[in-house]
């Protein structure tokens, strides 16, 4: 959810830097899964390119519209009913595998996870590690953060700030070793 945050954030403000910076993480994301899902029906190269790019240039369309809560769901569907479309012009039937798209990134963001995790784990304190992710990950305010934690904001803030600066210094001191 934070890449559909952020974008949510990036059109509110009109900040076309930011919204072409996620848009090309979103595409590096998710290109091989559509990619996929498209070529397991549409046998052609040029063809299966064609409809990814439609994919994603309805996406980047359709996101100035409303708010997309879920990029991979919204892509997967996205593909499916272009390449249907494609599908039906050419009288072929259409399929695709429900398993791959559910487990697709699932292994390399829990290795992802589990590395940074292990990070934090070893730098910073349980309570540090705590608002970080509930800053970051799940996106809350800082302000929500400290009335979960029945802390003052200051007080969230503080300890917000004072463990990315430790983390960071940690981190880089510690790289190459």
């Amino acid at each position: 959810m934070i890449l559909e945050k952020k974008l949510e954030r990036a059109i509110k403000k009109e900040n076309s830097h930011e919204i072409e910076f996620l848009f090309e993480e979103i595409y590096d994301k998710y290109y091989n899964l559509i990619s996929y899902l498209i070529s397991q029906n549409v046998k052609n190269n040029k063809d299966v390119e064609e409809l990814v790019n439609d994919t994603f240039i309805n996406f980047y369309n359709n996101c100035y519209i409303k708010p997309i809560n879920n990029i991979k769901y919204y892509l997967v569907q996205s593909a499916k009913n272009i390449s249907i479309n494609f599908l039906k012009k050419k009288q072929i039937n259409y399929e695709y595998n429900e398993e791959y798209i559910n487990n697709y990134n699932d292994q390399q963001d829990k290795t992802f996870y589990d590395e940074i995790m292990i990070l934090l784990e070893k730098y910073l304190n349980k309570e540090e590690i705590k608002i970080i992710l509930l800053y970051n990950v799940d996106c809350y305010s800082l302000k929500e953060i400290a009335n979960m934690i029945n802390k003052p904001y200051n007080t969230v803030l503080s300890i917000y700030n004072r463990a990315i600066k430790k983390f960071k210094k940690e981190v880089f001191e510690n790289v190459g070793r």
